[in-house]
């Protein structure tokens, strides 16, 4: 766990295990939106390469016009994931805790692939949730080892260069 700590900071991300008063606090929103994620989210991720089709041979022309994807709402949904899986792991069930990781990183291959700036500052915020999420995990849950399938898709960012990419 204090190594968790130490990555936290190293790699400046604001780690807070997750705990009784949390899962208090965070109670009503699990509620309200956890099922919502199982219903709509998690079948999602995965099955869809890209999140949007942007046309930007058409946009270059007219640039104003071209429609962008909402990828604020991407954020958010990774937001929900992450609270879900923290609260899952708190309550030692790895495999739920781990599924929301996954789709984690899934929302962010949605549109890893995009070539525009937005699109990829996206992707590496939803990859850096993700990354945040791993970690409150190892720190609530140290006995919970991450699975080697989440272990090689975290590896694979590191030589993703989504930024170069999307410039």
């Amino acid at each position: 766990a204090p190594i968790a700590t130490a990555q936290a900071t190293h790699l400046g991300l604001e780690l807070k295990p997750w705990t009784r008063q949390t899962q208090e606090a965070e109670a009503a929103t699990l509620k309200q939106f956890e099922p919502i994620v199982d219903k709509e989210i998690l079948p999602l991720v995965g099955r869809y390469a890209r999140y949007k089709k942007v046309d930007f041979l058409a946009g270059s022309k007219e640039p104003w016009a071209t429609p962008v994807p909402k990828l604020a709402d991407l954020i958010k949904a990774g937001k929900v994931l992450q609270l879900c899986a923290e609260s899952h792991a708190f309550r030692r069930e790895p495999a739920k805790a781990w599924a929301y990781v996954r789709a984690q990183l899934g929302l962010a291959d949605m549109i890893a692939g995009e070539r525009f700036l937005l699109g990829a500052m996206v992707t590496v915020a939803l990859r850096r949730q993700a990354v945040q999420t791993v970690l409150v995990i190892a720190e609530t849950a140290p006995e919970m080892p991450m699975p080697k399938d989440v272990v090689k898709r975290l590896e694979s960012i590191l030589e993703d260069r989504v930024v170069i990419r999307g410039l």
